[in-house]
């Protein structure tokens, strides 16, 4: 699982070296978006898969026998990727540092460049705001709508899945989004303050989509907050992931590693809310709510040189790209 895991920064990386910064957001947001849709899919999938293998052997070796699909299905991949895909636009990276087009550095450097610079660390703190809160709904929703709304674990599943089918659109639109405000703000080295414009927005409107969700005591209410609610949280995904290839463009796959990280970590803080917070789960969410908004106030402290940031103007030249 952890493996599987880290290739989300190898994604995130690579997409970022395949795609013009002015579209950068879109193709960040729709690689990603499609990779947590397939989370939901594979839900679904593996019980249907278990299920008609437990009509041809017992129920345990069924089990083991539907991860055969799964796993095929990842081999044929990474085949796929390696004889087919390329590294960057301009072809074979191997290639390349042999010419002397790219120069490399050492994945050593590159950590050290991403971790002492703190932008990544905001970025690390939003992604914990909304790929954690993802993470944690998926843990609670079942649970939660079978408690409070008295559905069955079935029908309160299925309710769950809505917010991780959202991923279809909504993280590619909070990518668009933040490609758009890009583009408002005049692209260039202005352009960066309407992605952060696009990312505050974002997480503001996510806090208060999760401050209403826990005041509804309305299943038909609830679940169309729940749908409102996870547009915003996936939205604010897409954005997060239209900033990261600014931070450290020479170091980009460990800035992707440093802000995903957070998505895990804030799932862990977050569910400690629910584990050890208030008893009633609203009382946690309307926490949580809260949380999300605080961290839309620390979008000005995102400073990338020689962009704009929400406040102030820019300072410096940006970094060149051709180092890996």
């Amino acid at each position: 699982i952890g493996i599987l895991g880290a290739t989300f920064v190898c994604n995130q990386s690579w997409s970022s070296q395949m795609f013009a910064k002015e579209i950068i957001g879109v193709a960040n947001a729709t690689s990603a978006g499609w990779g947590n849709l397939g989370g939901g899919v594979t839900n679904i999938a593996m019980t249907a898969l278990w299920n008609g293998f437990k009509t041809l052997t017992d129920s345990e070796t069924a089990w083991r026998i539907s991860f055969v699909v799964p796993a095929t299905i990842v081999l044929l991949c990474s085949i796929a990727v390696l004889l087919i895909a390329e590294d960057c636009p301009k072809g074979d990276i191997k290639e390349l540092v042999q010419h002397g087009a790219m120069v490399r550095k050492s994945s050593a450097k590159s950590a050290s460049i991403a971790y002492k610079n703190y932008n990544s660390w905001v970025l690390f703190v939003h992604y914990a705001c909304c790929f954690g809160v993802e993470l944690t709904v998926f843990n609670v929703c079942t649970t939660y709508f079978h408690d409070e709304f008295n559905l069955s674990t079935t029908r309160a599943s299925l309710v769950a899945t809505l917010f991780g089918f959202m991923n279809i659109v909504c993280r590619s639109a909070g990518g668009i989004l933040s490609d758009y405000g890009a583009r408002a703000f005049g692209s260039g080295y202005t352009g960066m303050r309407g992605r952060l414009v696009v990312q505050a927005i974002c997480l503001l409107c996510e806090g208060a989509m999760i401050l209403v969700f826990s005041k509804m005591d309305n299943l038909s209410s609830a679940v169309v907050v729940l749908v409102f609610f996870s547009i915003f949280v996936q939205m604010t995904e897409g954005s997060t992931y239209g900033i990261v290839p600014y931070v450290a463009p020479d170091a980009t796959g460990a800035v992707s590693g440093i802000a995903g990280a957070g998505g895990n970590v804030g799932a862990i803080c977050w569910g400690l809310i629910f584990r050890f917070g208030p008893p009633k789960p609203q009382d946690c969410f309307f926490i949580l709510g809260w949380i999300v908004i605080a961290s839309a106030f620390t979008t000005p402290l995102i400073m990338i040189r020689g962009y704009d940031s929400l406040l102030l103007k820019a300072r410096g030249e940006p970094d060149a790209i051709d180092v890996i």
